[in-house]
């Protein structure tokens, strides 16, 4: 079952908010004159997992990198309780965990598709023609999420600035409880990967829901 326009209203905040990150990297990159200093703007600082913070709220608690924050937002419409709970570094990492009550039946494709449609518009729109972005691979995941194995998208994204290439990777999971739906995107560049990724999984590993059981994968 498709998810309907209304229910993506909801999930664009999400793609909004990645657009940030992405216009984050872009307008490090518009603002350089050399490789040198382009190269300097995307040092990302290494998640600190041996001191790490802890979310509890809006449904679901986990453990997240010391020197990254996280906040929550609200986005519920009339019927529908939607919450976001996002976590980003100084550099470019972002994650985002939103919660639908009650239980929306959301297609992880559907999700990514309609994100990146509106991340690659506002690109070109924000850049004034100097930044172009396109959707490439997209690839079946799996990982141990919230008490078992749940599949996933993960989906290249091309993004060139001034004639340099920074590609990016969004990678999306949707997760139908009983009483609530719970989506996670996350979000990086992609030579930063290595450095983002211990700090992705210290979420996810840990992410639990608050006072709600969860039920398997038939």
């Amino acid at each position: 079952m498709k998810t309907s326009n209304r229910r993506f209203t909801l999930m664009a905040s999400i793609g909004r908010a990645l657009l940030l990150a992405l216009a984050f990297s872009t307008a490090g990159l518009l603002g350089c004159s050399s490789c040198e200093e382009v190269s300097g703007f995307f040092v990302e600082p290494a998640p600190e997992l041996e001191t790490p913070k802890t979310y509890s709220g809006a449904e679901v608690a986990f453990q997240y990198p010391g020197n990254w924050t996280a906040r929550e937002s609200n986005l519920s419409e009339p019927g529908i309780t939607a919450k976001i709970v996002e976590v980003e570094s100084a550099g470019n990492a972002y994650l985002a965990v939103q919660i639908f009550k009650p239980a929306l039946p959301l297609e992880v494709t559907d999700l990514l598709d309609e994100m990146t449609r509106g991340m690659h518009a506002e690109i070109a729109r924000l850049s004034g023609g100097l930044a172009s972005s396109g959707d490439g691979v997209t690839q079946d995941v799996t990982r141990q999420l919230l008490g078992t194995i749940r599949p996933g998208k993960r989906r290249q994204i091309s993004l060139q600035v001034l004639g340099e290439q920074v590609p990016h990777t969004i990678e999306a999971y949707v997760v139908e409880l009983s009483q609530m739906t719970v989506c996670i995107l996350s979000s990086g560049a992609d030579d930063d990967m290595s450095r983002l990724g211990p700090g992705y999984a210290q979420v996810l590993d840990s992410l639990q829901v608050v006072a709600q059981p969860v039920l398997p994968l038939p």
